[in-house]
């Protein structure tokens, strides 16, 4: 088969393995299994559970309207941007990849500041791109020098911003800084934004070479609905739009993002924002000491143990699923663990203690 060599040579996206093949292997009820490995919600909203109970408006047989025009509405209502501003797609992954594709010709070079998302290395790699990684610093900070000196001749850089694994965020100063240090197209993913940190959105509207990506995944509890956006320059924004893939956001999705995005959704978001990060330094006071947690403006934890991988397979066998960290130098050790309701976050601290 003629495989492209790029294709043969990435690395796939590591996917996580099954809560029932889990509980199978260590003979527990799959209902028992609790997922700390992937920062998503353990509520959902109101609103939205509704509008599931009422299938209302959900037209299954039929398309949603190509332009997802109450998502974009939505969007530009609760960021107070423009609509022309906002290109939606199927989660945060295809608009990484959309803007991937956007930007990268085979062999250019693209910087990622890493550990971070792998997504931003693949969306890279399946194009052809080069990736340069340049690590992050001992306190986990961005190395904007570093990333200013590696973004020479190189057509994106992607950032995480507050970042996935290590939990923290940078001010808008440092990426305001990194933005006027390259010509290249700056992307930063602030999938975790309503949990902290401040958001770069409103920086779209002076920088051209800015690109901020969000999701419902997250902090709106739809990450099984799977609808995601970007927010960027409106000439920008209307090249993602040409190149995105028509209807990948499903109608039932399109319902469910509706009522996230209604003034009663971002209500109810808020709250169980507030609750999460109120269990977020409540899980974090318990258990330092005896182990290190570092600081976060995420829904989840990193922590470091003597011995991660032992802590690790010990609470799998529980049907404690959390994230091991350990192959990245600046995450030896470390397990990054999901904040969940206090129930599920109690059986966990349990386990630790």
């Amino acid at each position: 088969m003629s495989i492209r060599r790029t294709v043969r040579n990435m690395n796939a996206y590591a996917w996580e393995e099954s809560s029932r093949s889990i509980a199978k292997r260590y003979g527990l009820d799959e209902k028992s299994v609790i997922r700390f490995d992937m920062n998503t919600s353990p509520f959902v909203l109101n609103v939205v559970a509704e509008a599931l109970q009422k299938r209302a408006g959900m037209a299954v047989n039929e398309y949603p309207p190509a332009n997802y025009e109450g998502i974009v509405k939505g969007v530009a209502n609760y960021l107070d941007v423009q609509e022309r501003q906002v290109v939606v797609g199927a989660g945060g992954d295809e608009v990484i990849d959309t803007i991937a594709l956007a930007f990268l010709e085979k062999g250019e070079k693209s910087v990622i500041s890493t550990p971070t998302y792998s997504m931003f290395s693949i969306a890279s790699q399946r194009v052809g791109s080069k990736v340069v990684e340049v690590p992050r610093t001992a306190s986990h900070a961005l190395d904007v020098d570093a990333l200013t000196e590696a973004a020479q001749n190189a057509k994106l850089v992607w950032v995480c911003n507050p970042n996935s694994p290590t939990g923290n965020a940078e001010p808008p100063s440092k990426i305001r800084a990194l933005m006027e240090s390259t010509k290249a197209t700056v992307v930063v993913d602030e999938a975790y934004a309503e949990f902290g940190g401040e958001s770069v959105v409103k920086l779209t509207q002076e920088y051209e070479n800015l690109v901020v990506v969000r999701t419902l995944s997250k902090a709106f509890g739809l990450a099984g609905a799977r609808v995601g956006y970007a927010v960027t320059n409106p000439e920008l924004a209307a090249v993602l739009n040409k190149l995105r893939l028509p209807n990948s956001v499903s109608e039932p999705a399109t319902v469910l993002a509706g009522a996230a995005l209604s003034a009663e959704g971002i209500r109810q978001m808020k709250d169980g924002v507030a609750a999460m990060v109120a269990e977020r330094e409540k899980l974090k006071s318990r258990l330092e000491p005896p182990f290190e947690v570092f600081p976060s403006e995420t829904n989840f934890l990193l922590i470091k143990f003597p011995d991660a991988q032992k802590q690790f397979k010990r609470l799998l066998t529980k049907g404690l699923v959390v994230r091991n960290l350990s192959e990245n130098a600046l995450t030896k050790n470390c397990l990054r663990i999901t904040v969940r309701s206090p129930t599920q976050n109690s059986k966990l601290l349990e386990a630790l203690t």
